[in-house]
């Protein structure tokens, strides 16, 4: 039951706050939660949590105290009819969940842009939804700080034993939080799986390369056998695909591989086994790019390792597992 689901956008999507509110129910209906046919009328069903602590929330105090301190910005609480001890009880299980017990006292224009997200997810953590939508909350965090809270965050959803369900583009977050994925394209949900299954076994080829199958070769069917079929790319270089839709013999396709699934050296006899010639290398330190002319086609493909090994205009020997590479219709 408590799992969080993320809906990750492609990137020319432009969608408002209100708008992934919605598209996130159509979302979570079709997962069938079984809160989802309840009222989302009922206050304590749905909680929004943005991308930044506003600052009229700054505004909504716990009691009669002076405003600074962090019990102030989860003020909001006051409103639910709870005794001050239920308040303030929830108030400090709420900043401990999120490590900030210890700076209870502490003036929020003090709190670093860090600990103020942590507040905005605290707000919407301490009223117990049972529904908790997260719209790019890290979005506007430097990339360190980024990749901190992303780790925080899971622990935070898991251990409140909350439903989450978190918009994002960014697919890294998308892997780490999700317990499940749901790709979206113009409003329409393509596939919703688990992780893994997003990026190994693609829908279509729309997912594949939103996901990082940036290889792209064209060819045709001349072979069927299950669910692999055998495919002729340019000049007349053969290879076996997998077919994720059933395809007939003859029918043009688009190959779609990942960089990191292109094999260098690999045993003799295995295969999908070529030559290639190295056209560039970009060295990134504990990785090395190249691009390679294979199969008729441009293609990158991943070392890993701090040392680059093979020169521009060398050949050299690549495998590509049939199962890594997905042919999808060209005309789909």
């Amino acid at each position: 039951r408590f799992q969080t689901l993320v809906q990750l956008l492609d990137l020319g999507a432009h969608v408002d706050a209100q708008l992934r509110v919605e598209v996130g129910q159509r979302l979570v209906e079709q997962v069938e939660l079984g809160f989802a046919r309840e009222s989302t009328a009922d206050r304590h069903t749905l909680a929004l949590a943005a991308r930044e602590l506003p600052r009229f929330a700054l505004k909504q105090v716990l009691d009669l105290k002076q405003l600074g301190d962090l019990r102030d910005t989860l003020g909001p609480l006051r409103h639910r009819k709870l005794s001050r001890g239920e308040i303030e009880r929830r108030t400090l299980d709420a900043l401990e969940l999120v490590e900030l017990a210890p700076y209870v006292d502490r003036p929020v224009t003090e709190l670093s842009g860090g600990q103020m997200q942590r507040v905005a997810l605290a707000r919407s953590v301490v009223y117990r939804p049972k529904l908790l939508l997260l719209d790019e909350p890290l979005s506007n965090l430097d990339a360190q700080l980024r990749l901190r809270l992303r780790d925080d965050l899971r622990r935070i959803i898991k251990q409140a034993g909350l439903t989450a369900l978190y918009v994002t583009h960014d697919q890294a977050e998308a892997v780490v939080l999700g317990d499940r994925i749901g790709v979206m394209r113009d409003g329409r949900l393509l596939q919703m799986n688990l992780p893994d299954a997003i990026y190994n076994k693609p829908a279509d080829l729309f997912v594949a390369s939103f996901t990082g199958a940036s290889n792209l070769i064209d060819g045709r069917v001349v072979q069927v056998e299950g669910e692999f079929g055998t495919i002729e790319a340019s000049a007349g270089y053969r290879l076996k695909a997998l077919l994720p839709a059933s395809l007939p013999k003859g029918v043009a396709v688009r190959i779609a591989l990942r960089p990191d699934n292109v094999q260098f050296n690999p045993r003799a006899g295995a295969p999908n086994r070529f030559t290639a010639q190295v056209i560039a290398q970009h060295y990134q330190g504990v990785q090395t790019v190249y691009e390679l002319a294979l199969l008729g086609s441009r293609i990158e493909a991943v070392d890993v390792g701090s040392a680059t090994r093979f020169p521009v205009g060398s050949d050299v020997t690549i495998g590509i597992p049939p199962d890594a590479c997905w042919a999808f219709a060209a005309d789909g």
